[in-house]
C-alpha cells in the first residue's frame, strides 16, 4: 500500500517540519518520527519508510558534497599561496646569492661583464640604474660604454652623454637613412665631427638620395683610425660617396646589396650579402680583383631569385647548359679563405655563375646551403643538394673544406628526414683535400654506392649529424683502406646512433674523438 496523507495530516505535520535545523544542520530522524507517530496515527508500510530514508540520505550526501567542494577549494587556494610564497622566497634567495657574487667581484671584472651585455646606449643606461654598485662601476669606468654605438636616431643630448662616458675610447658610428629620423643632416654633421675617433662606421638603410647628400657634403673626407666600414644600401645605384675619402687603416668591409668602386685595395676581410639581382657579375669580379690585400672573403646569397626560377626548379635542367660566364680572367690567388652561403630560394645556377666569375683559388673553403621551406618533404632536396655539391669542383686546390647543410625548422611533430651521401662528397672533393668537416643537422648520412677515390685526409669530422649510421662509417673506412688512406683523426660531435666503442672499431688505426 503506497504512503499517503490527508490534508489534515499534512497540516498536523507542519510543526514537526519547522523543527528541522536550517543552514546545513543534521536532521535527527529518530526524534522526528517518534513525535510524528505519537501525534498522528499513521500506518506506514515498509516501502514508504524506505522511500523517505533514501530521500534523507540523498539530501545528506548532497550537503556533504557541498562541504567537501568548499574544503577542496580552500586547500587549492592555500596550495597556490604556498607556491607563490615559495617562489618569492626562492627569488629572494637567488637574488641574495647573485648580489653576494657580484659584490665579491672586482670593479674591473664587473665593468667588463656589464660592457659585454649590450651595445645600445639606452640599455646601458638601464643597467646603470639597477643598483648603487652598478651605477658606481658604470660611472667610474668607460668599459660598459665601449660597445655602445652612436647613431643618427639618438638626440644631441644622448650623443653628448655617450661621448663623455666613452672618454678616449674609439667610437662606433651608425648613419641610419634619413627616412628613419628627423634633423638627419645636422646629426650626421655632429657625428662626423668626431671623425678622428671613429673606428667602426656603418651606413644602414642608405637610399640613393642619402648617398648623394653625403657625397655633396663630405666629398673629401679623412678618417685615419677607421678600421671597419659597413654599407647596407637600398639600391645598387647608391653613389660612390666614399671614393675620395682617405681611409689608410681600413681593413674590414661589410656590404649588403652593394658593390663599391674599386678603391679599397688595402682591406684584408670582406663580407658581401645579396638579397636581389640588381648588380653585375662584371662589377663584382672587377671589385674583388682590385683587393690586392684580401685574405678572407664571405659571400651570402639570401633568397636570390631570377627570371629563370621555374626552369631551374624543375630538375635544374639549365645547370650545365650554355649559360656559363665567359671570362678568361686569371685566378684570384691572394684569397686564402672563402665562405659561400646559398640560402632559401637562391638558384644553384646563379651561385655557379658567381663562382665562375670571381675564380678564387683558395685553400680553405666553407660551403653552406639552407633549403627553402617549400623543399622540405619532396625529392627536390636531393637534386638541390647534388648540384650544390658540384660547386666544390670550382676550387681545385682546397685543403680544408667545411660543408654545412640545413633547412628551416619543420613543423612540430614532423621529421624532414634529409639524406646526405658521403661518397657523393668524396667523389667531388679535390685530391689536395686534407681536412673535411660535415655539419648536417636533421640528415641521415649513408652511402649511395658511387665509385670514388677518397682523398688523403688527415682529419675527418662529423658534427650534429642526427643519424650517423655506423655501417656507413665502416664502409667509408673500407674505402679509405682500399686506397691505402689512413685518417689521422676522426671526430664525431653531437651525432646520434654512434657509440664510442664501435666508432673505435670502425677506425682502429685513427685517433678517435667522440663527444655527445
Amino acid at each position: 500500500m503506497p504512503f499517503s496523507l490527508e490534508r489534515s495530516s499534512l497540516s498536523a505535520l507542519l510543526p514537526f517540519f519547522s523543527a528541522v535545523p536550517k543552514g546545513g544542520g543534521d536532521l535527527n530522524t529518530d526524534l522526528f518520527w517518534g513525535k510524528l507517530v505519537k501525534e498522528q496515527s499513521l500506518t506506514l508500510d515498509t516501502s514508504s519508510v524506505t522511500h523517505v530514508a533514501r530521500a534523507g540520505a540523498i539530501k545528506s550526501a548532497r550537503m556533504l558534497q557541498g562541504k567537501a567542494v568548499a574544503i577542496l577549494l580552500t586547500l587549492q587556494t592555500l596550495r597556490w599561496s604556498l607556491e607563490e610564497i615559495n617562489a618569492t622566497f626562492k627569488e629572494h634567495i637567488d637574488g641574495m646569492a647573485l648580489r653576494h657574487g657580484l659584490d665579491s667581484l672586482p670593479d674591473e671584472i664587473l665593468s667588463q661583464i656589464l660592457g659585454s651585455v649590450t651595445s645600445e646606449f639606452t640599455e646601458a643606461l638601464r643597467l646603470s640604474h639597477v643598483c648603487l654598485r652598478f651605477r658606481q662601476v658604470t660611472l667610474d669606468s668607460s668599459r660598459i660604454w665601449e660597445n655602445c654605438r652612436l647613431d643618427t636616431i639618438m638626440n644631441p643630448r644622448q650623443i653628448g652623454a655617450l661621448v663623455d662616458r666613452k672618454r678616449n675610447c674609439p667610437l662606433k658610428i651608425c648613419i641610419v637613412g634619413q627616412i628613419r629620423c628627423n634633423n638627419w643632416c645636422r646629426r650626421v654633421e655632429t657625428l662626423f665631427s668626431l671623425k678622428d675617433r671613429i673606428e667602426d662606421l656603418e651606413f644602414r638603410w642608405l637610399s640613393v638620395d642619402d648617398s648623394k647628400e653625403i657625397s655633396r657634403q663630405y666629398n673629401e673626407f679623412q678618417m685615419a683610425n677607421l678600421r671597419k666600414l659597413t654599407i647596407q644600401a637600398y639600391s645598387s645605384e647608391t653613389s660612390d660617396f666614399y671614393a675620395l675619402w682617405s681611409l689608410p687603416n681600413l681593413k674590414c668591409l661589410w656590404l649588403t646589396n652593394f658593390i663599391p668602386a674599386p678603391v679599397f685595395q688595402q682591406i684584408s676581410y670582406c663580407r658581401m650579402r645579396f638579397t636581389d639581382n640588381n648588380w653585375s657579375l662584371h662589377y663584382l669580379s672587377a671589385f674583388l680583383r682590385s683587393l690586392s690585400s684580401l685574405e678572407t672573403l664571405e659571400i651570402e646569397l639570401d633568397n636570390l631569385t631570377s627570371n629563370e626560377v621555374e626552369r631551374y626548379e624543375e630538375g635544374y635542367d639549365g645547370y650545365d647548359a650554355d649559360n656559363n660566364y665567359d671570362d678568361d680572367s686569371p685566378w684570384i690567388s691572394n684569397v686564402a679563405s672563402f665562405s659561400f652561403s646559398v640560402i632559401g630560394r637562391t638558384l644553384i645556377p646563379d651561385a655557379k655563375r658567381i663562382l665562375e666569375a670571381i675564380r678564387l683559388n683558395v685553400t680553405e673553403l666553407s660551403l653552406t646551403i639552407v633549403y627553402p621551406k617549400y623543399h622540405l618533404y619532396n625529392s627536390k632536396v636531393y637534386w638541390r643538394q647534388l648540384y650544390f655539391l658540384r660547386l666544390i669542383r670550382h676550387f681545385p686546390m682546397v685543403e680544408k673544406l667545411e660543408l654545412h647543410l640545413s633547412g628551416p625548422d619543420p613543423d612540430p611533430g614532423l621529421d624532414p628526414d634529409y639524406h646526405l651521401y658521403f661518397d657523393e662528397i668524396l667523389f667531388r672533393v679535390p685530391r689536395t683535400l686534407q681536412n673535411l668537416r660535415i655539419e648536417a643537422p636533421g640528415h641521415t648520412l649513408s652511402m649511395s654506392g658511387c665509385d670514388h677515390t677518397p682523398p688523403r685526409l688527415r682529419t675527418l669530422q662529423f658534427r650534429n649529424c642526427d643519424r650517423l649510421n655506423l655501417q656507413m662509417l665502416e664502409d667509408a673506412h673500407d674505402g679509405f683502406l682500399l686506397n691505402e688512406v689512413v685518417i689521422g683523426k676522426v671526430e664525431i660531435v653531437g651525432c646520434r646512433l654512434v657509440e664510442k666503442e664501435k666508432l673505435q672499431d670502425a677506425f682502429p688505426n685513427s685517433e678517435v674523438v667522440w663527444k655527445t
